[in-house]
């Protein structure tokens, strides 16, 4: 005898039948052969990566050549806009502006971090006094925080499984590419006499680039659509591709995955059970590595090559730009390894590329040996970061991936308040003997230990859907 219909079951049907169709929508994305529609896709991630994060840490590349020679902003007031920078602007946008994703869209969030980004940096330009400084480099590094929850989450929502590594690789050195030239370039002509271009530059690019490219080409993404219970609006996404794809192939028959449906973004899981556990690792990991490897060395290389080995300006962003490049060249070498190498073995691999330049580095005098040296231990940094961003995407389901990726780098951003305050005096204090004091910490608490806690307590994730990751 058939159990009699009533309100409660219907409930119970509706809600199953809402599983079924968001794991179907996931299957069907999966399924996808990699092809122009991701590349596209992920492309314009990249490129907002590259031109949003590359405002990061601009004030520390203009204070040796502007304000520090001039006297307008002591060596304490530079710790503390780094802490505000660095640190509290990018934990406001990264954890606000991911709870938004998660809640309002993915697409939303990229423009309002371009808005952010681009809006609050060009004022840089007319200050000269603290306070205006601590103002616009807190408010535009908000828009910074907000691009870093949100472009992994996206890329990774329309990878294809057996392709995702593959599709990060070789478009995450088109991020590489133009931080890299953002970066360097712009400074290594307009700095010290025209620093104020590079500011306008900074600010054109996220308003007049990355927005159009978003409202024109960028859907948002079908599977958090789906976990909206928007079936519709992703069903037209999905079909879209589907049939763009099935012009060249015959698809495979679509095998739903387990996933849940909810129009609340549950932010208590990140912090209990199995989330809780990997919130906790993934935010020490970030926390100690941005104090160590991406911060700690970030502020104050730049000083050790001017200081230590006489680095001109030229040579000094000369390094930087060839980094991004050398980087580019080895994630599209390895491109094609996609998903048979773990993401976490490829992390630890950067960790030693890291510390192998960082080790040599203070034994290397010069300029040439201590210009491939350093490019080494940003490769490594290069490797290191920008896997553990997509690691970190991985390991949050879709309900909470761009609140996940937000707390945990949004915490380990906060790191960069050892910056300052370590970093920077073993920096001062060891300035005599080679600095020994900073590279101790940028290499053992800064480097090897994240490295550690993710060869030791860090999940496999090749070749499974994205549901199955987060579970």
């Amino acid at each position: 005898m058939s159990e009699p219909a009533s309100a409660s079951n219907q409930t119970v049907s509706a809600y199953q039948d809402a599983e079924h169709k968001h794991g179907l929508i996931a299957a069907r994305i999966d399924r996808l052969p990699l092809g122009s529609t991701q590349f596209l896709l992920a492309a314009i991630m990249q490129i907002t990566w590259g031109l949003v994060v590359a405002l990061d840490l601009v004030f520390s590349r203009i204070y040796p050549f502007i304000w520090e020679p001039r006297g307008l902003i002591t060596s304490f007031d530079f710790d503390l806009l780094l802490v505000f920078n660095t640190g509290v602007g990018i934990l406001i946008g990264e954890y606000g502006l991911g709870l938004i994703a998660d809640k309002f869209g993915r697409r939303p969030v990229l423009i309002l971090s371009a808005l952010f980004a681009g809006g609050f940096i060009w004022e840089i330009a007319f200050s000269n006094s603290f306070w205006p400084l601590m103002a616009w480099n807190t408010l535009y590094a908000v828009g910074v925080g907000g691009a870093l929850s949100v472009v992994n989450t996206y890329m990774h929502e329309i990878a294809p499984i057996s392709k995702r590594g593959q599709l990060a690789l070789r478009t995450q050195l088109i991020a590489l590419v133009l931080s890299a030239v953002i970066g360097s370039v712009p400074a290594f002509f307009w700095i010290p006499q025209h620093y104020q271009w590079v500011l306008f530059l900074d600010a054109a690019l996220p308003l007049f680039i990355v927005i159009p490219l978003v409202v024109i080409f960028v859907p948002e993404s079908p599977r958090w659509l789906a976990a909206k219970g928007r079936f519709d609006q992703a069903d037209r996404t999905v079909r879209k591709w589907e049939l763009k794809a099935s012009r060249t192939r015959q698809l495979a028959e679509p095998q739903p995955v387990e996933a849940t449906v909810t129009e609340k973004v549950p932010s208590r899981e990140l912090f209990t059970g199995t989330y809780g556990r990997r919130t906790i690792l993934l935010a020490g990991v970030w926390f100690l590595a941005y104090g160590g490897m991406i911060y700690g060395q970030g502020s104050y290389l730049s000083l050790f090559l001017v200081g230590t080995d006489h680095f001109d300006a030229h040579q000094l962003f000369a390094q930087g730009l060839i980094s991004g490049l050398v980087a580019a060249a080895v994630f599209l070498i390895f491109s094609n390894v996609g998903e048979r190498v773990e993401r976490k073995t490829i992390i630890v691999a950067g960790c030693v590329v890291y510390l192998i330049g960082g080790c040599l580095l203070p034994f290397t005098h010069g300029v040439n040996g201590p210009f491939i040296l350093a490019v080494v231990m940003q490769l490594g940094e290069y490797i290191f970061f920008m896997n553990l961003y997509s690691y970190t995407a991985l390991s949050y389901p879709t309900r909470l991936r761009s609140a996940g990726t937000g707390w945990t780098d949004g915490i380990g951003h906060c790191g960069s308040t050892l910056s300052p305050l370590i970093a920077g005096p073993l920096f001062t204090a060891t300035a005599a003997s080679m600095n020994y004091g900073w590279f101790i910490w940028i290499l053992l608490p800064g480097t090897f230990i994240p490295g550690l806690l993710i060869m030791i307590f860090g999940k496999r994730q090749s070749g499974r859907p994205l549901e199955m990751l987060a579970g």
